[in-house]
Formats: structure tokens, sequence, C-alpha cells
């Protein structure tokens, strides 16, 4: 059916989107009190203070188009004034896209990127799939630099930034995760290394010599390197992934099948086990008794979702969520954080 949105449709959307009839559901796992440390630091900070006792990480997660739906809840962040009461910022694959505008202070802009340039045949390329070129990551790359488009991400202003920003990818011929500096040139490069999508994207992303790969394979959710690099009091993740999503048997058979041609052998057992390693970072968050709050978005649109409507209402209703979210849990003293 289509329906006009009343609530948060002139911020998120201002034109009729489609609703599906069963949109899944949003669901929080957690302390839903994280938000009030993130409220509290900056308010802090708009002060010219800072609470050293606060150190907020926020986690943005892989998943595809599904990051969408991160873009809108940052969106509702950086809207609600509270990206400068982060402390450090880790996109992985689809979420180092959602940081980095985030960062650049135009979430709003980066979030259509998943309705309009990644719904397009310049960014999915079925009939290459086959040959290691079903996504166009580059294409992103060059609207980024301006090249291409009008959706220009201000890279200086990620510097200048106040959250520290950290890029999530994995070295090709080894499989290891790493965090790369995402502040430090070659910004865009780093944002491409990190969401190259394992066989869907096979063209060579070299940074200082070093070739790299998605995110997903060795860095999907790097709990503990942050943890001990940040020793944050506060965890706040965007998962970009239903809380009780399963990957399609026909899904699994197709990545086997590309992967065991075109990736390297450590790079694609790490691919292969994206799940597992998105599993372990969960309970690793768990396990580290931080309080944390995760986010998981409905299971309308999937990671390769090309229906641009129901993109954009995916958008809409996670944009909701979050200010909902944010409003419910304003702070009142400094005693009731978590």
């Amino acid at each position: 059916m289509i329906e006009r949105l009343g609530k948060g449709m002139s911020r998120a959307a201002r034109e009729d989107v489609y609703i599906p009839e069963r949109d899944g559901n949003i669901e929080i796992e957690g302390d839903p009190k994280v938000i009030q440390a993130l409220i509290h630091q900056a308010e802090y900070v708009d002060q010219g203070k800072e609470d050293p006792d606060t150190r907020v990480a926020l986690f943005i997660l892989p998943g595809g188009i599904r990051g969408v739906s991160g873009g809108a809840e940052v969106t509702a962040i950086d809207d609600a004034g509270l990206t400068n009461g982060i402390k450090v910022v880790i996109g992985g694959s689809t979420g180092a896209h959602i940081g980095g505008w985030l960062l650049a202070g135009n979430p709003r802009l980066g979030t259509t990127i998943f309705s309009e340039e990644c719904t397009t045949a310049d960014f999915i390329r079925k009939k290459r799939i086959l040959d290691g070129y079903g996504m166009d990551v580059e294409y992103l790359s060059q609207i980024y630099r301006g090249e291409a488009g009008h959706k220009k991400l201000d890279t200086e202003r990620i510097k200048r930034a106040k959250p520290d920003f950290l890029i999530a990818a994995t070295e090709y011929e080894t499989g290891k995760g790493v965090l790369l500096d995402g502040k430090q040139e070659p910004i865009i490069d780093k944002i491409e290394a990190s969401s190259v999508a394992g066989p869907l994207y096979t063209k060579p992303v070299i940074i200082d010599n070093v070739r790299y790969g998605d995110a997903s394979a060795g860095a999907y959710f790097p709990v503990q390197e942050v943890v001990n690099r940040y020793k944050p009091t506060h965890i706040l993740v965007l998962a970009n992934h239903p809380k009780s999503a399963k990957v399609p048997f026909s899904a699994q058979a197709a990545d086997y099948a590309l992967s065991s041609v075109y990736l390297p052998t450590e790079y694609r057992k790490g691919w292969l086990a994206k799940e597992e390693n998105y599993a372990q970072g969960r309970h690793l968050l768990k396990e580290s008794g931080i309080p944390y709050l995760m986010i998981y978005p409905d299971d309308a649109i999937q990671s390769l979702t090309q229906d641009a409507e129901k993109i954009r209402a995916a958008a809409v209703r996670a944009e909701d969520h979050m200010r909902d979210l944010i409003d419910s849990q304003k702070i009142k003293s400094k005693s009731d954080l978590p």
C-alpha cells in the first residue's frame, strides 16, 4: 500500500513512500540509558568541557543496503546534537560509509546513497556477478570525491570532527582484521577498502602497499580491540542486521562458490564465517560488563534490496525509532547514568 507518513516525514522523506504490510520490528537489546550517557557528554562538550568518566563508543556494523537503517539512526543522533558526545566511531563495510557521513556533518545526505545511487545499474551489475564485479564500490568513491554526482564527502570536516574514526577492514592476503585511522588520508580509499563485499568486488584496493578486503571477513565487530584501546564506559551498536535474520541456503551456496573462485584462502575463511564473527562480537560485548545498547533494524529489506521505496521507508522507521528513543532518555542527573 501507499501511505503518507506524518511523524518524521519532513526530515527523513518528503514524498510518498512504500510501507510493506508487514515490516517486522526494530528491536533493542541492552540498557537504553546508554543514550543518557551520550546526551550527558554532548551537553558537557557544548559547555566547552568534557566528562573524563564518560566515553561512548559507537559501532556501526556491516549490512549492505540494510545500512540505510544505521544511516537514519545516526541522522537522528546528529539532529539531536549528540555527535560530539561520542568518543570514537567504528565503522565496518557499510558502516564505514555511514560513519564517514556522520563525521562529515551530513548523514542525511549520505543516507540517500542507499535508495538512490545504490539502486542503480552503475552500482549493482548483475550481469557481472560471475566475473567478480557485481558491485561497483569504486562508483561510490567517485561520488565522494566529486568526480560523479553531487554528493561529495567532506573529508576535511571528518578530520576536524571531535570523535575519533576507526575504519575496520581485512588484510586481503592474511585475513587479519585491522582498524585504520579514518581521519588520516586516504580516507575515501579506506572506506572503499572496508566495503569491497568479498567476491562481489574484486578490484584491488591497495593502501601503503597493503591490499585490503571487506571488514566483514576479519573485523566484523571488533569489540575487544576497541575496549583495549579506548576503555569505553558505554557502547552503542547500530547492528544493520535484524536480530533473528538467517542467511538463505541459496545465498550461502552462491557465496561459497564465488569465494572459492575469487578470494585467497585466509580471506575466504573469514568471509564465509561472517555470521560467526558477528556472533563472537556480540558474545564479547555481553561478557565485557560494559553497559551497552544494541539496535537491530526490522526485516523489511535485505542486504541487496533494490526497491528504492522500501529502502526509504526503512530509513523513515529507523529515524523515527531513534528519535523517540533519544526523547525517552533525556538525562536528568549524572546519577541516572548506568
